[in-house]
């Protein structure tokens, strides 16, 4: 399987939010908007298999040195293929380009089962209750 990791670009939009509302309707990403889209489209990164769209993951900065992963999706013919680890290590990569010094992500528990690359790179994960809401996870990886 050759990848290819790129820039997301406004043809790929379509295809971003079928990956992205996808795993929103399963409950495990926040759904997106065509226009909430455009507006952060310069934070993604697309996966790109046989010349189509498979993965995509957004790096947006939060703060001075922090910055955060969200929606980190791969279409279903592709999970477990171990591209959701390589943008994910494509968005450490620019974080550290970037100045961050820290990345933090917030998971369900399923999320976090199934990407453990917070771990692999020796990095803690802490639990956090976020309110009336399912009890979630914040990873935070120093670079």
């Amino acid at each position: 399987m050759l990848v290819r990791l790129r820039p997301a670009r406004h043809e790929d939009i379509p295809d971003l939010l079928a990956l992205i509302n996808a795993y929103a309707g399963r409950g495990l990403l926040l759904a997106r908007t065509e226009a909430s889209l455009r507006t952060s489209l310069a934070d993604f990164t697309g996966a790109e298999v046989s010349g189509e769209v498979a993965g995509c993951g957004a790096l947006q900065a939060l703060g001075p040195g922090l910055a955060e992963v969200r929606s980190l999706a791969v279409r279903a013919d592709r999970t477990g293929s171990g591209l959701g680890r390589a943008i994910l290590e494509r968005l450490f990569d620019e974080a550290g380009a970037r100045g961050f010094r820290e990345v933090a992500a917030v998971t369900s528990g399923e999320v976090r089962r199934k990407t453990p690359a917070f771990e692999s790179r020796g990095h803690d994960v802490g639990s956090v209750e976020t309110g009336d809401h399912h009890p979630g996870d914040v990873r935070a990886v120093e670079l």
